[in-house]
């Protein structure tokens, strides 16, 4: 497994919180907005609700799809860990990229070790594989 594919599931994260946020700000743009009725019945003039409430519905199912990709992408990380002889390595790889932490969070989390102590364990590891 490479760097970038055990980092995918760190960038389809980033990529939830995004959608997360366009919906918010969707939903929001909705509770403003109510229909005009006058621009529902005129022939020519757009159903601004109508197209706000297709947007929302379309933010909603790639949000699902990217927590679909998320699940799928988190057992396959987890399977490729648990197949990791080494007890530290497992440690390191499973809170830095399924927990998501920071270089220094894993050595919080592993204790007894530093930032680049567990950063280099994981590059010797990775370089290795």
């Amino acid at each position: 497994m490479t760097k970038e594919r055990l980092s995918q599931l760190y960038h389809l994260n980033r990529e939830l919180l995004l959608w997360e946020a366009e919906l918010t700000r969707l939903e929001n743009e909705s509770i403003v907005r109510s229909p005009n009725m006058e621009a529902i019945s005129k022939p020519g003039v757009s159903d601004k609700t109508g197209e706000l409430a297709t947007k929302i519905a379309d933010c909603k199912a790639m949000i699902e799809a990217i927590l679909d990709d998320i699940q799928v992408e988190r057992m396959e990380m987890i399977k490729f860990i648990e197949s990791v002889p080494d007890s530290l390595i497992r440690q390191i790889l499973y809170h830095r990229f399924v927990e998501g932490l920071t270089w220094q969070g894993v050595a919080d989390k592993v204790g007894n070790n530093t930032e680049s102590s567990v950063r280099m364990a994981f590059n010797r590891f990775i370089t290795s594989q």
